[in-house]
């Protein structure tokens, strides 16, 4: 080896030991940040809401009031459906974690979270479709039959391919 490759080969090491630290700083970045996310649950903020039910009871009812017809539907229980409950505490998580964002946090709950789900809750086709203000009508469940025995059993990609007579050609362009 000559002087000239020593010096190449010093400064490609060099080089080597300033990316892996700059790889170390980032990944203790990263994790940082996940930590500092995952931190962010319910049990560490002050809920202004004890509970989803309150949330619906004074917020929801209060605020976003409606006269019920048409493509308003509203159900004094809604609790008993599963999916209306499923929403609003998704809803109301959503927005006591948002409301403590004085800048744009409410305007993204409303477009993000409120906005996609109210239809979803009290349009025609969801959880209250079959109730009224007087009147709470439980939406049965959809039926299911059961796969036969072993339908579940793990099986190779190939059985697949093979049960639906898939034919592929790994030599054609498409």
């Amino acid at each position: 080896m000559t002087n000239g490759d020593d010096k190449e080969l010093f400064r490609l090491q060099t080089r080597i030991e300033q990316l892996e630290q700059l790889v170390a700083d980032l990944l203790a970045r990263q994790n940082q940040e996940q930590e500092s996310t995952q931190e962010g649950t319910d049990d560490e903020i002050e809920l202004y809401y004890p509970n989803v039910e309150a949330w619906v009871t004074e917020e929801f009812t209060s605020i976003y009031a409606k006269a019920v017809g048409g493509d308003f539907r509203w159900c004094p229980r809604w609790w008993e459906h599963t999916e209306a409950y499923l929403r609003f505490e998704a809803l109301w998580r959503a927005w006591e974690r948002l409301r403590l964002d004085p800048a744009f946090g409410m305007a993204h709950w409303y477009r993000d979270y409120f906005d996609i789900s109210l239809s979803m809750i009290v349009g025609p086709r969801g959880p209250f479709s079959r109730c009224s203000p007087e009147r709470h009508e439980p939406i049965r469940q959809l039926p299911v039959v059961p796969a036969p025995e072993g339908y579940w059993e793990p099986k190779s990609v190939a059985d697949d391919y093979e049960k639906y007579d898939f034919k592929f050609n790994v030599n054609s362009k498409s």
